[in-house]
C-alpha cells in the first residue's frame, strides 16, 4: 500500500535577499516602534508579502525605497532611519512626535520626499533640510516651524504678538473681500489667490525653461493644456497648466495640488512641485509613458492593443489606488472623478490613478453633503436624489470602468445610434444570455478566458448595483481581481461562472498588504 509520495524540486531563486543594512535598520525600526504587522521575514521578498507599509526596488538586492509609518502614535525618530541610504519616500505624518527635527534625515542621500506634518515639533528645521528644498532635491511637508535663527537673540515678542495678531485682522478682512468678489465674478480673478501647497516651488519662467516654452502638448482636459517637460538629468515630467478660460477652475486645480501634497502612493501619480506666480499656475507631475487607459482602449495615437492579461493587471493596479484612498487615508478620501482617461500607464503599463481636483475627505460622524460632480456615465445615479457623499460612488464608477476593460466600448456610444447607449444598457442584455463572444472586446479574437472574463464581468455587475448599499467594498473587489488574474495565469483553475453572488453591505473592509505607499493603523 503506497501512503504518500514526496517530491522534491530545487529551484534557482531570481532574487538574492534585501540588502542586509536596510534588513537589520528595519529589524531594528521593528523594535524600537514595538510593529504588530506583518513584519516577518525577509521584507521585500516575495514582493506579493512585502512588509506593511514599504516598498523596494527592482534590483538583484531589493533596497527599501519607501517607508510609511503615518498615524502610528510614534513619538520618537528611529536613528535607525539613518541607514536606509537608499529610501526616496518617507511618510511620518500625523504622529506624536516632539522635539527637535533630527539632523540624519537631511544626509540620507536619496530622500526626495519628506512628510512631517501633523506631529508636535520644536525648534528649527535643520538648515540642511532647508537647502535641500531651496536646491529643489527634496519635498517637504511641515508646518509650524521657522528657519534656524543662526544665533540671534530673542526679541521683545509683545510686540510681535501685536503686528502679527494685527496682520491676521487684515489678512481675514481682505479674504473676506476677496470671496465676495470671487462668488460674484467667477473664477476671473483666480489669478490673485495662492495654492497652499507643500510642495516645490517653481517659477514661471522655470517652467517655460522646463517645457521649451511649452512646446509640446501631451495632453488637454477642462483644465488647460499639459506639455511635455525635462527637469535635470533628462527627467520628463508633465506639466499642467492652468488656463485662464478654465472650465475646470482654480478651486479645483488649487484642490489637487494640496491633496497630492498629502497623499503618497506608488499607485497614485507623484505631483514633483508647482508654480504659484500671478496668473501663472502650474502643476508638475512624473512622466507617465503610455498615456491614459482611455486612450489604449479606443486605439488613439498609436496606442497598444491591450491583452486580457494587461487589463487585469491595470484594474488591480487602479483599485489599490482606490483602496488607498478609500481605506489606509485617513479620514478618507473619494476621488469623485473615476475614469479611463484619469487612469495613467506607466512605461512597464503600471496603472496609477491621478486628476483629484474634484476628492474630497469624507468624516465617518454623520453625512457628508455634496452637490453631484464627476463626469456624465460614470456618474453615481443614487447622488442626484441623496446628494450624501460615499466610497460607493468611486464603486459605482470603478465598475463603469471595469466594463470598459471588457468590452473595449466607451461609456457612452454615440456612433451609428439614434440615441446614444450607456454601457450598462450595452451589457446588460449580454449578461442574460451569457455572450461572451458579443460582450468580450473583439480586437481579442477569441483569445481569453472565459472563466476569468465572467468573473470580472460579477465584479462589474456588484459595483453598479443600483442599491448603493449592495455595492462591495474596494478591497473585497480587489481580493476578486486578484482571483481572475489566477484564473488567467492558471487556465486550470474553477471559479463560480453560472450564478451571480449577491453583494452584502458590511463585506470585509481592511486594506491589502501591497500598497507602495500605505498609513499604518496600528503600530
Amino acid at each position: 500500500m503506497l501512503n504518500a509520495v514526496e517530491v522534491f524540486l530545487s529551484l534557482e531563486l531570481p532574487l538574492s535577499p534585501t540588502y542586509p543594512n536596510d534588513v537589520n535598520a528595519m529589524r531594528d525600526i521593528k523594535t524600537t516602534y514595538k510593529v504588530i504587522r506583518n513584519w516577518q521575514g525577509d521584507p521585500c521578498l516575495p514582493s506579493s508579502f512585502s512588509w506593511n507599509g514599504l516598498s523596494c526596488n527592482n534590483d538583484t538586492n531589493p533596497r527599501i525605497i519607501s517607508l510609511n509609518l503615518s498615524s502610528s502614535n510614534l513619538s520618537v525618530i528611529a536613528q535607525s532611519l539613518s541607514n536606509l541610504e537608499a529610501i526616496e519616500v518617507l511618510d511620518l505624518s500625523y504622529n506624536n512626535l516632539t522635539g527637535s527635527i533630527p539632523e540624519f534625515l537631511a544626509q540620507l542621500p536619496n530622500l526626495k520626499v519628506l512628510n512631517l506634518t501633523g506631529n508636535s515639533f520644536t525648534g528649527s528645521v535643520p538648515s540642511a533640510l532647508l537647502e535641500k528644498v531651496k536646491d529643489k532635491t527634496l519635498l517637504f511637508s511641515l508646518e509650524g516651524l521657522e528657519a534656524p535663527t543662526h544665533g540671534k537673540r530673542k526679541k521683545n515678542k509683545f510686540p510681535v504678538l501685536l503686528t502679527i495678531l494685527g496682520g491676521i485682522i487684515v489678512v481675514l478682512i481682505i479674504l473676506s473681500l476677496a470671496y465676495c468678489i470671487l462668488n460674484r465674478r467667477g473664477n476671473r480673478y483666480w489669478k490673485n489667490v495662492s495654492i497652499k501647497s507643500q510642495g516645490v516651488a517653481y517659477t514661471y519662467s522655470e517652467i517655460l525653461t522646463i517645457t521649451k516654452k511649452l512646446k509640446t502638448v501631451i495632453g488637454e482636459g477642462g483644465f488647460g493644456k499639459v506639455y511635455l517637460g525635462k527637469l535635470n538629468y533628462n527627467t520628463k515630467v508633465a506639466v499642467k497648466v492652468l488656463s485662464g478660460t478654465s472650465n475646470q477652475g482654480y478651486n479645483e486645480f488649487r484642490a489637487e495640488a494640496e491633496r497630492l501634497t498629502r497623499v503618497h502612493s506608488r499607485h497614485l501619480v507623484y505631483l514633483i512641485g508647482y508654480c504659484d506666480e500671478d496668473e501663472h499656475k502650474a502643476l508638475i507631475y512624473e512622466f507617465m509613458e503610455n498615456g491614459n487607459l482611455r486612450d489604449h482602449l479606443r486605439g488613439y495615437r498609436d496606442a497598444k492593443f491591450l491583452s486580457w492579461k494587461d487589463r487585469i493587471n491595470i484594474a488591480i493596479d487602479a483599485a489599490k489606488g482606490l483602496e488607498y484612498l478609500h481605506i489606509v487615508c485617513m479620514p478618507p478620501v473619494l476621488h469623485r472623478d473615476l475614469k479611463t482617461s484619469n487612469i495613467l500607464l506607466d512605461k512597464e503599463m503600471r496603472a496609477k490613478l491621478a486628476d483629484f481636483g474634484l476628492s474630497r475627505v469624507v468624516t465617518e460622524s454623520g453625512p457628508n453633503s455634496t452637490n453631484p460632480a464627476g463626469t456624465p456615465g460614470y456618474m453615481d445615479p443614487t447622488l442626484w436624489n441623496s446628494g450624501i457623499l460615499s466610497r460607493k460612488a468611486d464603486i459605482y464608477s470603478f465598475g463603469i470602468i471595469l466594463f470598459e476593460l471588457i468590452t473595449g466600448k466607451p461609456v457612452i456610444n454615440e456612433r451609428g445610434q439614434e440615441s446614444p447607449v450607456h454601457i450598462l444598457h450595452l451589457v446588460g442584455p449580454l449578461i442574460e444570455t451569457r455572450d461572451t463572444q458579443c460582450m468580450v472586446d473583439p480586437g481579442f479574437n477569441g483569445q481569453f478566458n472565459a472563466n476569468a472574463v465572467w468573473k470580472m464581468v460579477n465584479i462589474s455587475n456588484l459595483c453598479t448595483q443600483r442599491d448603493g448599499d449592495a455595492r462591495p467594498g474596494i478591497s473585497y473587489i480587489l481580493a476578486e481581481l486578484k482571483e481572475c488574474l489566477d484564473i488567467e495565469m492558471n487556465p486550470g483553475t474553477t471559479c463560480m461562472t453560472d450564478s451571480f453572488m449577491s453583494a452584502s453591505s458590511n463585506l470585509p473592509e481592511g486594506p491589502s498588504s501591497d500598497h507602495g505607499l500605505e498609513l499604518a493603523l496600528i503600530p
